[in-house]
């Protein structure tokens, strides 16, 4: 009897350890590249279809370019110029048949690129530049991937000024760099991704020319990945593409280019930041899992303050750090927080606060309840700090902050918000934010012609963040 207890004891510590060991394989799995190539295998077989495309390059480009010409050369403005540029573009793209060429598209975690797989089997060598990586390199796997599939191998060559993570990671696949690359040597201020995000720091670049020429001795290159995020991409980088531009004149043949620009509202409000030398604020970050909040902290004796948070997102990082910043300083924090989806966030915002299980609007509905209601329901009309991340309802809430809008005519006033404004992901050849980018723009105007706010550290990496502060109300002045 005992040794048959004792077997079968060890029978169950043997089932217990391979239940384990069998877990463990399959978590290794799930986050392997064999578990994507697996979920992948399907897109692969319609992507690798597109080298059998044959469109007649030089006649779509030609009708691309009399298509672009004809809409956007006599446009002299540059903001109508930014702001028609993808709407148009995509236009052209469909009236030239454009996806005839085989382009394919490869996303990263928040982006996407584009690529054409050569026509040629195993037309090598192949080659593919990625200048700024941003611990992320899911599309160059996928790239490398899809050519193997084809029978080509990819040579990668990768520059980040950065390299923690991104020296590990670009390191899988090919050759990396711990270079920050611009239009010319020199030492300028660029946006980077360091350990807990986004920041700015001077940083010394270099020539983009000397890099390809001089470095890697490479002057032909199949693919090209940048992402122009500093002051070293200036005005005169562009000139390299140009007919006899700095490419041309080293004789560096570039196939297909990838870019992404931060766009113009981020790097205007950053240079007017600058230039208004807000750091004398003395604005401060507070971090989320996946983005910060900015605030200003209290100078008057008040000990008492609230925060509302208009959608919660199951994350309540940055509001307990903010918590624990003012008990430093010995003020009490009244936190109210609402979001219509109540698995966890009701359980996470009530260890700081009150939490309401409604959406928060401009206007009552089905679905959502209106800021005035909001507003008498928590009896406040003094709120220090307002946060909304509305996943795309926030458009509708713009109005609010208007002079005479209804904080104004419920004597509500707010002194600082932090604001997440959503744009959709684009599809095939349509532009689904057109509408939501003049909704923006109005409300940017707005703001700017009555002076009441200021609106500062704009940030964008898909969807676009804002502070604002009331520089209008005495209250919040002598408050902050």
């Amino acid at each position: 009897y005992t040794l048959s207890f004792t077997m079968h004891r060890y029978s169950q510590y043997f089932l217990a350890i391979l239940g384990f060991y069998a877990l463990f394989l399959l978590v290794r799995f799930y986050f392997s590249d064999a578990y994507t190539d697996w979920i992948e295998s399907d897109q692969d077989e319609i992507d690798l279809k597109s080298v059998t495309l044959r469109g007649d390059k030089l006649e779509i480009f030609n009708s691309w370019h009399q298509c672009f010409s004809e809409n956007m050369m006599g446009i002299t403005d540059s903001e109508e110029f930014w702001q028609s540029f993808v709407g148009i573009s995509r236009k052209c793209d469909s009236q030239a048949n454009v996806h005839l060429l085989g382009i394919v598209t490869l996303r990263n975690s928040d982006e996407m690129k584009h690529v054409l797989f050569p026509k040629i089997f195993n037309s090598g060598p192949h080659n593919l530049f990625t200048i700024g990586i941003g611990r992320d390199i899911r599309a160059e796997k996928q790239f490398r991937r899809k050519m193997l599939k084809l029978g080509n191998n990819v040579t990668y060559y990768g520059a980040d000024p950065i390299p923690y993570i991104n020296g590990d990671l670009y390191s899988q696949i090919g050759t990396y760099f711990p270079l920050a690359i611009g239009g010319k040597s020199g030492i300028s201020n660029a946006r980077v991704m360091e350990k807990y995000g986004y920041i700015e720091t001077n940083m010394i670049h270099i020539d983009i020319v000397y890099f390809f020429k001089e470095i890697l001795n490479i002057t032909t290159i199949d693919n090209l990945w940048f992402d122009a995020e500093g002051e070293e991409f200036g005005n005169d980088f562009f000139d390299i593409f140009y007919e006899n531009g700095r490419f041309d004149q080293n004789k560096i043949d570039v196939c297909q280019i990838n870019i992404e620009f931060w766009k113009q509202f981020v790097n205007l409000s950053r240079k007017c930041d600058e230039e208004s030398q807000i750091s004398k604020l003395g604005l401060i970050e507070v971090e989320n899992m996946n983005e910060q909040k900015t605030v200003i902290l209290p100078k008057n004796e008040d000990e008492n303050h609230n925060l509302i948070t208009l959608g919660i997102g199951q994350d309540t990082s940055a509001e307990e750090r903010y918590q624990k910043k003012m008990q430093k300083l010995g003020k009490i924090v009244d936190f109210f927080g609402a979001d219509p989806m109540v698995e966890l966030n009701s359980e996470i915002y009530s260890r700081i606060g009150k939490y309401f299980p409604f959406a928060v609007a401009r206007h009552a509905g089905f679905s959502n309840a209106s800021i005035q209601k909001n507003g008498e329901y928590l009896d406040q009309n003094k709120i220090d700090n307002l946060w909304i991340d509305a996943e795309g309802a926030e458009y509708e809430l713009f109005e609010i902050f208007e002079k005479n809008g209804v904080l104004d005519q419920n004597d509500i006033v707010v002194c600082q918000a932090n604001m997440e404004i959503h744009i959709s992901e684009a599809e095939g050849h349509l532009n689904p934010n057109f509408e939501k980018q003049k909704i923006f723009m109005d409300f940017v105007k707005k703001i700017i012609t009555e002076k009441k706010y200021g609106i500062f550290r704009a940030s964008e990496e898909f969807h676009m963040r804002i502070y604002l502060f009331n520089f209008e109300s005495e209250y919040c002045r002598n408050k902050y």
